[in-house]
Order: structure tokens, then C-alpha cells, then sequence
């Protein structure tokens, strides 16, 4: 079985997150479980990544087209022509984009698809804080309109949580049964070890990847209850929204209490995760929330909003709030914060929680998913 796997995300930076990492850790793990598989990996220019280096590379340059122009000749015209002649029996792509569209209007091998999350469908995300730029708006747009246009063209939805599933179901009209649900899994990076707090934070701190006004005005309220712990957040921003942000944090006089810490790479999450009292996921939607579960792994407790796929991946292993009641969140946060016992028990079951996924599991799930769809 000759299986092609497309990892240009691969291309577009070395700061892994979200499919990135989904890419990198699928490809790891599935060439653990070779058999009589061939694993090819598809992409658009050479790059220095050593995973290349374990399988056969296929690379297809993409001129420097507009997008729409790239989409139509790769791939309508170059990539349909290699994938015939390495005699492809299926392509598995790893998220859905603008570039791959035509692809799946093909027949000359089966098309798998990875969805993490319907976003531009959601109603709750049009109620959310307005997008950073025009142009992830954009993009948002075409995303949609490219999903809308291949869905009955795909042989298998492979959604990253049950929460997925039911939004492919319910916004695309696809049925159950081409659905297979795989759940993602923390990096075995991503354990409890022992080590100090960051010199470059000099205090306890909470730690969250949400960058959003709400997040401010939740830590405001908690400092005028006298919590003393700074606030942590890691993730990159656009740099009209850091301007915003900083605005906000300087009329609340919150300036020395915050700190931005822009992408930050596994190993120094690692890090961040073992030493921080707790991790916050302040989200008005999730396709799955990897975040979350690193988090419980290193042995750091979790308060996350209680939508989208975060009920199935945090279980009660963690502390669910209502987005939008503040309230709540300031009482919640507060009451970890000042019971030792509770937070001990987070961690505990947090430990236990995040046993239950491991992108192990995730590749030998999608190995049975391409037989599936083979046979």
C-alpha cells in the first residue's frame, strides 16, 4: 500500500503548533508501524526537517502564483501527474486549505482528510472578539467556501474529537459513517520533572496560551482579591492586537504582572508547565485543545471553558467554567489557587487523564483508518 501524506505545514516555519506538530507526530509514529506500507511525504520545497530523511520525500515546487492560481496548477496539473506515476493508492491531507481543493475532484486515489475544527461555520466564533487582521478573516472565508465545495469528494473525515464529528454531521451534512474519530496525544516530552522556575519570571505565576481581553480582565479581578501570582502567556500575536492588549493592561496598572512570552518552543513549555500553579484555556470554541492536555501531563492543574471538544479531552480531570460567565472564572481560579488539597487532586487526576491519549495510539489508529478505507 503506497500512502501519501502531505506536509508542506512543514515548510512554512519551524515554530510548530496545532497541525504542525499533528504532522510531525503522525509521521514519527506511523513509521513505527511500517509493514508493507509505503509512506511517501508530499511537499513544496526542500527544508532541512530530519524527518524527511526516514521515508521517500516527493517534492513538487509550487510557482509563485497568487493563491488561487497555485491551488488550480499544482493541483490540477503537477501533483495529480506524480501521484500517478509513484502509482499513489491514497493521500491522506493532514488539514484542510485553498491550495489542495482541486485534489480532491480526482480519481485516481483515495483522499483522506483531517479536520480539527469547523471554526468559520460556528456561530459562536461570529459572537467572538473581531479577527486580529483582514487577513485571517479572509482566509476563514476561503476555508469555508473550499470545505463546502469538496465534502461529498472525500472518502473519510478522520476529526480529531467526538465535538468535531458532530459539526462535520451537523454544518457539512456528512454522514456518521464516514467519520472516523482519532483523538491527538501530548509529545512524551511533555512529563513532571523537576526543575526551578524560570529566572526571567521571578515569581509564581498562572500560565495560558489565550490572548484576549477577557483573560486581562479575569487576572485584574483577581489581583483586587489579593492574588499575588503574576500572569503568564506564551503564543504568538498579531502585532495591532498586542497594541490593544498592551492598552488594556496599562489603564488596569497591570504591566509589571503580565508577561508575553511570544512562541515558545516544547522544551521550555516543558518547563513552564511544571512549574506554573495552574493553566488556564479561555476558549469560545475548540477542535481539540492539545494545550490542555500537555498541560495535565506535566502535573500542572487545568480550568478551561466548558465548550467545544474540552469536555471530552479534560473529563473531570479538570475544572470546567461557563465562557461567559467572569464570575465564575475569578471564583473558580481563586478557589484553586488557595486550596492546596484541590490543586493536588487536579494534578492527580490530570496525571491520570492524560495516560488515556498518546499519538502512538493516534498512528495505529489511522493505520486501520487507511486499510479501512482501502479495502
Amino acid at each position: 500500500m503506497k500512502i501519501a501524506i502531505l506536509t508542506d505545514i512543514l515548510d512554512r516555519t519551524e515554530k510548530k503548533t496545532g497541525v504542525g506538530v499533528y504532522c510531525e507526530q503522525l509521521i514519527k509514529h506511523l513509521l513505527i508501524f511500517p509493514g508493507d506500507n509505503k509512506f511517501y511525504l508530499v511537499h513544496y520545497k526542500k527544508n532541512n526537517n530530519p524527518i524527511y530523511r526516514q521515508t521517500k520525500e516527493i517534492i513538487i515546487p509550487s510557482l509563485p502564483f497568487p493563491i488561487f492560481f497555485k491551488a488550480i496548477f499544482t493541483g490540477f496539473l503537477r501533483m495529480p501527474a506524480v501521484l500517478k506515476r509513484e502509482k499513489i493508492d491514497l493521500l491522506h491531507i493532514l488539514s484542510p486549505t485553498l491550495h489542495e481543493t482541486p485534489l480532491f475532484f480526482l480519481q485516481d486515489f483515495k483522499k483522506i482528510l483531517t479536520v480539527h475544527d469547523l471554526y468559520p461555520f460556528l456561530p459562536e466564533v461570529r459572537a467572538m472578539p473581531p479577527y486580529p487582521n483582514f487577513k485571517v478573516w479572509i482566509l476563514h472565508r476561503l476555508r469555508k467556501i473550499a470545505l463546502l465545495a469538496i465534502k461529498d469528494n472525500v472518502d473519510k473525515y478522520i476529526a480529531v474529537s467526538n465535538n468535531t464529528k458532530q459539526d462535520l454531521m451537523r454544518y457539512l451534512g456528512v454522514p456518521e459513517e464516514k467519520i472516523k474519530v482519532i483523538y491527538l496525544g501530548p509529545d512524551e516530552k511533555f512529563r513532571q520533572i523537576n526543575v526551578k522556575i524560570p529566572n526571567f519570571i521571578d515569581s509564581s505565576f498562572i500560565l495560558s496560551n489565550d490572548i484576549n481581553a477577557k483573560l486581562i480582565e479575569i487576572f485584574y479581578r483577581l489581583r483586587k482579591k489579593r492574588v499575588r501570582n503574576k500572569l503568564v502567556i506564551f503564543g504568538e500575536i498579531h502585532k495591532s492586537g498586542k497594541n490593544k492588549l498592551n492598552k488594556v493592561i496599562k489603564n488596569l496598572n497591570l504591566g509589571e504582572n503580565i508577561i508575553f512570552l511570544g512562541y515558545v518552543p516544547g522544551e521550555e513549555l516543558v518547563r513552564l508547565y511544571n512549574t506554573a500553579d495552574l493553566f488556564i484555556r479561555f476558549r469560545w470554541c475548540e477542535g481539540f485543545g492539545l494545550p490542555s492536555l500537555e498541560a495535565m501531563a506535566c502535573g500542572c492543574p487545568v480550568i478551561v471553558s466548558n465548550v467545544g471538544s474540552l469536555p471530552e479531552v479534560v473529563g473531570d480531570a479538570g475544572v470546567l467554567v461557563n465562557v461567559d460567565d467572569m464570575e465564575e472564572w475569578v471564583e473558580k481560579i481563586y478557589y484553586i489557587l488557595t486550596h492546596e488539597d484541590f490543586r493536588r487532586e487536579l494534578i492527580q487526576k490530570g496525571l491520570e487523564q492524560a495516560k488515556k491519549f498518546s499519538w502512538e495510539k493516534t498512528a495505529k489508529e489511522t493505520l486501520e483508518t487507511y486499510h479501512q478505507v482501502l479495502q
